[in-house]
């Protein structure tokens, strides 16, 4: 599972993203999605850009699944999961064992895009539609369907980054809706400690400084940001709520 850092006020799925413990049984009872619909579908958009691990599974996902309720449940055969009509990874959920340990899986569903092809001009909506025998349910995300990318502003350009000087990154696409202040960190090259930089959040621009003290060379800048995506349509269960989760990583060069 991808490791993320999450600010607090984005909503809880984001970190739900893994098991949930303390289910309370050792069955997990079927269920249909019309035994859901009293739930909450959350959402999760997840676009890591990695120098260090450029292929980590799941850096290029969208996962929504179902907010826990009484007790554990798992999706009956028969259930379908699409986005914008491509076939998702549904996985039904259920007791899962770890160490010992049983905990509670909730029902998901994942699709795993191609940045590549996310990186048009103009941002898409996204439709997702879960549905079996008895019940269809279908969330549509404002502008989903895009690259993230935190874009150097301020009318700089390039990757070298004057000591002393203040750096302005934007989060693009602009229709997202960025939540707390960017994380921003600089890590030698050649080895050495990560110095985390305070940040300034400005709506979707973040400000910070490079420090005076700062030894000149290469280092991986380290850029991580959360945002929320208006939610255009949610049938079929009680809401929809989620985010989305942005990293990438820059090789820069500290100078005078």
């Amino acid at each position: 599972m991808l490791s993320v850092r999450l600010p607090r006020r984005v909503p809880g799925v984001l970190a739900a993203l893994g098991l949930l413990s303390g289910c309370g049984s050792s069955v997990a009872e079927p269920v249909t999605l019309a035994g859901l619909s009293g739930r909450t579908l959350q959402f999760a958009l997840t676009d890591v850009d990695s120098l260090e691990r450029p292929s980590s599974p799941g850096a290029h996902r969208v996962t929504v699944l179902f907010s826990p309720g009484e007790g554990c449940v798992r999706l009956t055969d028969g259930v379908t999961a699409t986005l914008d009509g491509e076939p998702m990874t549904l996985v039904s959920g259920g007791i899962s064992g770890s160490g010992g340990r049983e905990t509670c899986e909730s029902p998901r569903a994942t699709f795993d895009f191609d940045p590549a092809q996310w990186g048009g001009e103009t941002p898409r909506d996204v439709r997702i539609t879960l549905r079996d025998d008895t019940h269809t349910l279908e969330v549509v995300l404002a502008g989903a369907q895009a690259k993230r990318r935190l874009v150097r502003g301020g009318g700089a350009s390039g990757t070298t980054l004057r000591r002393g000087q203040v750096q302005t990154y934007d989060w693009q696409p602009a229709s997202d809706t960025v939540v707390d202040a960017l994380k921003v960190s600089l890590t030698p090259r050649s080895g050495g400690l990560t110095t985390s930089l305070p940040v300034e959040q400005d709506g979707n621009s973040g400000r910070f400084l490079i420090p005076d003290a700062s030894t000149e060379g290469l280092y991986l800048l380290r850029l991580d940001g959360t945002a929320t995506v208006r939610v255009l349509a949610c049938e079929g269960v009680a809401g929809c709520e989620g985010g989305v989760v942005h990293s990438e990583e820059v090789e820069v060069t500290v100078a005078r």
